[in-house]
């Protein structure tokens, strides 16, 4: 004689159903790394790219220049993005 209980078909479904859920909602942020800041005012970020595909072209070894207006600058607007070749010339 078993002294185990048998669970249901419809518990044991309910029960995979709900770790699936656990397993997707922690994989995918550990997945999804992508580099994210918060918003940031007077910045300017340079950053190396090997291969970047601008307007049909594409660039190798180029140096990609963020510089965010500040806060207080009235005549500048949002985001300046630069793309300079390794030679020092802007493309």
């Amino acid at each position: 004689m078993y002294l185990c209980k048998i669970k249901s078909s419809k518990l044991v479904s309910y029960e995979n159903k709900i770790n699936i859920l656990h397993a997707f909602l922690i994989i995918i942020p550990l997945l999804s790394n992508a580099e994210s800041v918060s918003p940031t005012f007077g910045a300017k970020i340079e950053r190396p790219v090997d291969v970047a595909l601008i307007e049909g072209k594409f660039y190798y070894d180029v140096v990609v220049e963020i510089d965010a207006a500040a806060i207080d600058d009235l005549f500048k607007d949002g985001v300046k993005i630069t793309v300079k070749s390794s030679e020092g010339k802007k493309i």
